[in-house]
């Protein structure tokens, strides 16, 4: 399992893009994991809470692209969804919301006066090999990015 901490301030950023957990990870491995999502603010319509798509999870990893199609961004969105089915999870802090790592989700941005802080965190069973690594030219465009700047300094002429 892994965690990481979230801040979205108020009134700057945009949208998370429609993604899947799963879309991130090694594609040559099947995975069971369940993320599990935990406001320390309230997460409300207006300052972004979480959206999921119903149903989305029975699913094949959707294709999914580099925010700004740049490989050097980590941040994925997926292609061709439909939202139409989409619900938004407002919850207070405290809370949690758990979710499969196949599930689209998104958030929107924070319009609200306040900042929205939250603790996400994944938990996997051990990944199995699979005999043939799932097609998801999106993570080997990720390599080669990373791998075209190591050893390069950071900033524009790296």
């Amino acid at each position: 399992g892994w965690g990481h901490m979230i801040r979205k301030p108020p009134r700057v950023g945009e949208s998370l893009p429609w993604h899947q957990d799963e879309a991130y990870w090694d594609p040559a491995f099947d995975y069971v994991a369940l993320g599990c999502w935990m406001p320390l603010d309230p997460a409300t319509l207006e300052s972004g809470c979480m959206s999921f798509i119903p149903g989305s999870h029975r699913g094949d990893v959707a294709v999914h692209r580099h925010v700004g199609d740049d490989p050097n961004v980590h941040g994925l969105y997926a292609q061709g969804i439909d939202a139409s089915t989409a619900v938004a999870v407002p919850i207070a802090p405290g809370g949690a919301i758990f979710h499969h790592c196949r599930i689209l989700h998104s958030s929107r941005p924070n319009r609200s006066n306040h900042v929205r802080r939250a603790y996400a965190n994944e938990w996997q069973r051990p990944p199995v090999p699979r005999t043939t690594p799932a097609h998801r030219p999106w993570i080997e465009e990720g390599k080669r990015a990373w791998d075209s700047r190591a050893g390069k300094p950071p900033g524009p002429q790296g």
